[in-house]
């Protein structure tokens, strides 16, 4: 675990495409979750 923490610390860009692809999957998340709120609604 510490030696991938490292890589990540001494690597700018891993670090970034991490953090991006994190935010990335919540975004993914949340339009997942109001689409299926919508299609509730509609259907009710």
């Amino acid at each position: 675990m510490s030696e991938y923490l490292h890589f990540f610390i001494m690597s700018p860009p891993g670090a970034c495409m991490a953090i991006i692809a994190q935010l990335m999957a919540n975004m993914v998340q949340s339009i997942t979750d109001f689409g299926l709120n919508i299609s509730q609604f509609i259907t009710v």
